[in-house]
């Protein structure tokens, strides 16, 4: 996805990629958090816990759900970290953002897939199998599960061969 990076001088917000602006710039997108005040694409109350959360670990990884300008979904990964002068003191922080709408659109897709076929699976009266390239079983139906009478946690990573196979 693309990377919309933030960079913040002395606390002030000195250069913001224009990719940023797709997200918009009303005044409810900065949050205040010990006098400073911040951009945040959260609530103004998720925002501050979130700076707060930043600067006592001095770093963090969020992903968020968010509407861009036009109001279409927008999924944004963000990693930020904090600069230190030699006393320990934040001096500074730095933040990267990334697009990951396609990434969040695939697991999404991947994950209704997966039910779908669950449920063909498990309403199917047959008794149905998979298993990867060294035989091992890596799904069994619940037709499977009640004929051999195992469930699907006691078949995951066996082979027909293995000792108690089935039993």
């Amino acid at each position: 996805g693309s990377q919309i990076p933030v960079r913040y001088d002395f606390n002030l917000l000195a250069d913001i990629n224009p990719t940023l602006d797709v997200l918009g710039s009303e005044p409810n997108r900065f949050v205040e958090v010990g006098g400073l005040v911040y951009f945040s694409a959260f609530t103004p109350t998720h925002g501050r816990e979130l700076w707060r959360r930043m600067f006592d670990a001095g770093r963090i990884h969020v992903e968020s759900d968010e509407r861009r300008r036009d109001g279409s979904r927008m999924w944004v990964e963000g990693d930020y970290i904090c600069f230190y002068d030699a006393e320990g003191r934040i001096t500074g922080h730095f933040g990267i953002q990334r697009d990951v709408t396609e990434r969040k659109q695939a697991e999404e897709a991947l994950r209704q897939s997966e039910d779908r076929f669950r449920a063909f699976m498990d309403n199917n009266p047959a008794v149905g199998w998979m298993k990867d390239e060294q035989g091992r079983y890596v799904y069994v139906n619940k037709m499977f599960e009640q004929t051999f009478r195992m469930r699907l946690s006691e078949w995951l990573g066996r082979t027909d061969f293995d000792p108690n196979a089935g039993t």
